[in-house]
Formats: structure tokens, sequence, C-alpha cells
């Protein structure tokens, strides 16, 4: 056999090139791109060219061997030099025209030859020659027609030129018939296995495509993944139990991860690499993947020399009698779990914390969305308004019930700490079952890391309490304030009783001199006045303090007052007085003001004491200007002056007893106002005061036209 085999090797390495050359002769025009037609053109070049060659053969060897005349063997001439140039067509992008001309080219040249020789019967035998070049070149259709026009023709010819044997016309028909029919089955079935040979070629190709881009975008999946990446195989024994794998790719991450080069992976054992995979039970957890054929994910610990232990996500895969396995190190993402565990617990100690403490406190604390919803509130807001948190949560002040004027302010006040993103303070009363309480409130806004403002913080305080005491520790320093101005008074009521009474005393020693000498009658005279005026000081002094004790009328005797009589009556009494300090009182009387009832004294002392004191205050070149007028029901008394005004702290006080808006002012204990008023309000009327420092002052006495 092997004797055999080397001659015929021998052979195929001879013929060798002459098929390349014959190849090269067959090969179609590079125009023609599609491979089917490329493999037709390429047919019908091989079967020219090989006529060609073997009617040029044929010719040499008639001329050389046999005698003949040109026109008995025009075929053998003609037929090489046709087809010879139909060959060089069928190298073109014409080879279709080729593969025509050939066919009617041999069917022509059959008729003739039969035509000169009937007898020769055997010549329209070389029609099939045609057919069979249709059917290697041309489509099923072409070769139909083709064949049709054969078979028409050679009947033609035969019924118009009989052969001598009359058997011989059937014969050939069916011959042609047979020949026809049995090429055009040849090529239907050619060209479908063809077809199917392309379209198995062309899945196959593209399978190998796909397996090729499958395989590229494992391969870059694979390389380029941040997971070690193994693919392993079954090591089976005799009994077909898996006793180990073996590792047949592993990815530049796993390297990384095994700190090995990938040749010191790949082909080894992986219990005898890695034996933890053993120990640690995750050997048993492969064969089951591949036993069950379901996947693996997971996290587990790898405990490696030294108790070191290193935490991989891993996912088992089973591929045919093997494993992928890819895996991760999550240690550091183990650590932030952790601490994250550790964190959420602290904050959830302290959330309990805040929550308890925030439950307990009284003051009040609730939190609201941007929309005006509740979305926590704490035990004493929920008091205050007598809710539960239930009832409120997730909802706006409307739905709650609170009351439109306290909701209405929120919200508008909410508006402006949404917009602003500043904090925002203020205050409000509310009726509660407890009665009226006074609160104040802060609204803080809440922001995100990207400074949006999210929700607002609300702080409310109940202060009715401080309130309260803040109102008893002002009444205490009033109070205070009232014991000092009276040891005040008491001590300046001394020192200008001590006065009277020292000259008092003297006068009256001086008078009893000057009466034992009755030369000085001048002198007696002045003592005597002396001691009248101290007497009218101290009566005055003495009346102040009964009078601002006074606030009643019982023993008043009430009687018509002309106010503008009365009026004129103390400024003809005062006017010295101002003239004597540079300064100016007039007086503008109304003239539709009539007389009211009243008691003439007092109302006359308490016009006096207001008028003084604006006298008191005036400085030199001032003016006092005195008006008064019908207002409805009241007639109004004004004192208006030009002095230093009344700071705005002062104007609340200066109608308490003993008050004294500047303690160093001058004479006086802080009565005068104080009984002034006394006697207005005792005649159902009331007095009030305009003033600010700097411009100067105007007091309105207000008393009624009747008295009920």
């Amino acid at each position: 056999m092997p004797d055999m085999v080397y001659p015929v090797r021998e052979f195929y390495s001879r013929l060798k090139p002459l098929m390349a050359v014959f190849a090269r002769l067959t090969r179609p025009a590079s125009a023609i791109q599609n491979v089917e037609t490329r493999q037709r053109a390429r047919t019908l070049s091989a079967l020219l060219l090989l006529l060609t060659a073997a009617g040029g053969l044929f010719l040499v060897a008639l001329a050389i061997f046999v005698p003949f005349a040109l026109n008995d063997h025009w075929i053998a001439i003609t037929a090489p030099i046709c087809f010879g140039a139909l060959y060089g067509l069928s190298r073109t992008r014409h080879h279709r025209l080729a593969a025509w001309l050939t066919a009617l080219i041999v069917l022509a040249q059959s008729f003739v030859e039969y035509c000169r020789h009937p007898a020769n019967a055997g010549a329209l035998a070389f029609l099939s020659i045609s057919i069979l070049i249709g059917s290697i070149s041309l489509s099923t259709w072409e070769t139909i027609i083709i064949s049709a026009i054969q078979l028409v023709g050679a009947a033609l010819v035969l019924v118009f030129i009989p052969p001598p044997n009359p058997v011989i016309s059937p014969t050939i028909l069916a011959f042609l018939t047979l020949m026809m029919i049995l090429l055009i089955i040849i090529n239907m079935v050619h060209r479908h296995y063809q077809m199917r040979v392309r379209d198995h070629q062309r899945a196959l190709r593209e399978a190998q495509e796909m397996a090729q881009r499958n395989q590229t975008r494992f391969h870059a999946a694979a390389e380029g993944s941040m997971d070690g990446f193994f693919l392993m195989e079954s090591v089976r024994d005799a009994v077909g139990e898996i006793v180990d794998f073996t590792i047949t790719y592993a990815n530049a991450r796993g390297e990384q991860m095994a700190r090995l080069p990938r040749e010191q992976i790949v082909g080894r054992l992986l219990c005898e690499l890695w034996p933890f995979h053993k120990e640690q039970g995750f050997f048993e957890q492969y064969v089951e993947v591949i036993r069950t054929g379901k996947s693996l994910q997971d996290e587990v610990p790898v405990i490696l020399p030294g108790n070191r232990i290193i935490w991989f996500h891993r996912q088992v895969i089973p591929v045919g009698d093997g494993v992928a396995v890819a895996s991760r190190n999550i240690s550091e993402q183990k650590r932030v779990e952790d601490q994250l565990i550790d964190l959420a617990a602290a904050l959830d100690h302290q959330k309990r914390m805040l929550d308890q403490v925030l439950s307990t406190t009284p003051v009040q604390f609730y939190i609201c969305d941007n929309k005006g919803r509740y979305v926590y509130a704490n035990q004493s807001f929920l008091e205050s308004i007598g809710r539960s948190l239930e009832a409120v949560i997730g909802k706006t002040w409307r739905e709650i019930g609170l009351p439109p004027s306290i909701g209405e302010q929120f919200d508008r006040e909410r508006e402006i700490v949404l917009n602003t993103g500043q904090p925002l303070s203020g205050a409000y009363t509310l009726t509660t079952r407890n009665g009226e309480r006074d609160y104040e409130y802060i609204y803080t806004p809440v922001r995100d890391s990207g400074d949006k403002i999210l929700s607002m913080i609300a702080t409310i305080t109940d202060v009715t309490a401080r309130k309260q005491s803040e109102e008893q520790r002002i009444e205490l320093a009033l109070e205070r304030e009232r014991v000092n101005m009276l040891q005040t008074l008491i001590q300046d009521t001394s020192h200008d009783l001590k006065t009277p009474l020292t000259a008092l005393n003297t006068s009256i020693y001086l008078l009893k001199k000057y009466i034992v000498n009755s030369e000085y009658p001048e002198r007696r005279q002045h003592h005597a006045d002396v001691l009248e005026a101290q007497v009218e000081y101290l009566a005055k002094i003495v009346d102040d303090l009964a009078s601002s004790s006074k606030s009643q009328r019982p023993e008043w005797s009430m009687a018509m007052v002309n106010i503008n009589r009365m009026l004129e009556s103390v400024i003809e009494e005062y006017t010295p007085v101002a003239q004597r300090a540079g300064q100016t009182l007039t007086f503008n009387p109304g003239a539709d003001v009539s007389s009211i009832p009243g008691e003439a004294t007092r109302l006359r002392r308490a016009v006096t004491n207001i008028i003084t004191n604006a006298l008191k205050y005036t400085p030199e070149g001032g003016t006092i200007m005195v008006q008064s007028w019908i207002d409805g029901d009241y007639a109004v008394i004004t004192v208006q002056d030009d002095g230093p005004g009344i700071h705005p702290d002062d104007l609340l006080l200066i109608f308490e007893r003993f008050y004294r808006a500047d303690p160093a002012g001058g004479e006086g204990h802080g009565l005068g106002l104080a009984i002034a008023r006394n006697i207005v309000e005792a005649h159902n009327g009331r007095i009030d005061v305009e003033s600010a420092p700097g411009q100067g002052s105007r007091f309105h006495v207000r008393l009624p036209l009747t008295q009920s």
C-alpha cells in the first residue's frame, strides 16, 4: 500500500503546476463578484478551453495522418476556431453571451452537417453538447429554452429532410428529449445542491464569525473585567467521579488576585494550586453546580494562612463539564458595610435618644416639608393642639383643623423662610384647653448637601409663665420705685418743711424784737409777709399730699363751671410768673365752649398743675399756649409748650404719683400731674399727652359736657 501511495503523490506533485496554469487560464473576469456566477463562468471557460484543445489536436492529427478535403472536414477546421473565440469571450463579463453563442453554433453546425449528409443522422446527436453547455453555464429556464429550440429545429429538419432509415428520426428525437430531460434534472439537482452547499457554507461562515466575535468579546470582557475570571474543566476518575478541576483560563484580574503569572495558573489542578478550596468546602460546591446545572452566587470569606480573612463576591456558572468562576474582592466593601451597620446602630440610638428628649421637652417642635405638610411633631406640640401623631403626619394645618388666623400666618412666614433661606421668629397667642397661651417661635430652613431647601423646622416655646413672671417683676420694680419715690418725697418734704419752719422761727423772733422797737414798721411788715408766704407754702404741701390720696369725690360740691372764665383766671394769675421767667403765656378760648358740671376748685387745681408743670420745664423765651374747644360730647383743654419734650419710656409713667421724669429738674414731688389725672378721672374725663424729645409737649384734658 505505501508503494502505491508514493507514485500517486509524485504524479499529483507534478500535475499541480499544470493545474495552477489551468486555474489561471479559466479565471473569470474581476468584474464578476458573485461567487455562483464566477463558478459558472469558470466552468464554461474550462469546457471551451478543453473543446478548443481537443478540436485543435484532432485537426492536427487529421492533417498528419489522413488527407482530407476542406469541404469534407469544415467542422473540424471551424470548431477549434469558434471554441477558441468563445473561450476568450467567456473570460469576460459577457460569459452568458458566450454560452448562448456556443449553444447556437453547435446547433448550426449539427443542422448544416445533417443537411449536407442526411445519411449522417448522428450529427444531430451533437445537439446534446449545446444542452450540456446551457445546463452548465445558464439558468434552468435558459437551458429549457435552448433545449426547446433544438428539439423543434431537429423535428423540422427531420420532417423536411428525412433520413434514409425512417427509424432514425424518432430515435434521434427521443435521444435528444431524454438528454434534455436528464441534463435539466441534473442541472436542477446540481443547482439545488449548490444552493444548499452555499447556504451551509454561509451558515458555517456566519457561525464561525459569530464564534470568533463571541470569543473576541469574551476575551475583551474577561480581560477588561474587574472580577477575577477562571474557566475550569472537571477531572474525573475511572468511575466518573469528579476528583479535581483543571484551570483552562484565567484573566488578567485573576492573575492579580492569585499573585501568580498566567503561565503558572493555566493547566494546573485547582486543589493542588489552592488547597483551601477543598478545606473550606468550595470544591464540593463546584461539583454540586455541575451536578444540578444551577448557578451559584454568594459572598464567602476565604481564610488564608495567618488567619487572614478576605471576603469575595463569587458567581459560579456551569459550562459543559466544568465551571466558570467570577470572583471579586469585597473585603473593603465589607469593612465599610460593617462601619455603616455600626453607624446606623449609633444613629438609631441617637435618634431614639433625640425622640425621647423631644417627646419629654416642654418646647414644641415639628418639621414641615415644602408644601406645608407635617413630617414630624413631638409630644408637646401634639398636646398643645389636641391631636395624635397619626392625625398630623402628612397633613397640612387646614387638614388638622388649626385656626385660620394662625395657619394663614404660618403659610406666609413659611414662604418667606423657603424663599429667603433665612430663619424667621415671631410670637402669637392661641386659645387652648388650658386657656389663652402666649407662644414664641422660630422657623429654620433645612438644606441638603446641594444647598437646596428641603423642609422647615419650627421650634415653639410657651412663654405664658415667663411673661407673667416678667409682668410681676415689672410690677415689683414699679412698687420698689414707688417706695423709693415715697422715701425721696419724705426726705424732700422734710427738707421743704424745715426751710419754711426755719424762716417762720426767724421771722417770729425778729417780729417780736421789732414789736418792742416800733421805729421800724416796714421791717415788721416784711417779716409778716414772709410768715404769710411760708404758711401758704406749707398749706400747699399739705394740700398736695392730701389731694394725691383722694380719687373719689363724695364730699365734692358739683356745680356748673365756666371753662373759659376759669382758664382766664388761671392765666391772669400766672402771667406775672411767666414774665419773670422770660416766657410767654397765652390763651385761645373756644367760642363754643360753655359751662360743664364739675367741682370748680378741683378743676382749677388740675389745670393749674398742668400749666405750672409747663412753666417749670419751658426754657426762657419759650411759649405756653392754652386752648379750649368742643369735641363731640367733650370740652377739651390743651396746654402746649416748647420745652425739652418727654422721652417715650417716661410717657406712660408721668401720671404716676411721685414720678419725676427729670429728678434734677428743680423743685416738686412728682404729685402735680398725678393729682391732675385723679381730678379729671373723678369728673369721668381723660387726660393724655403727646410729646417727643426736643419737640415740646401737648397735654389734652377731655371733660364730659354732662355728668351721668
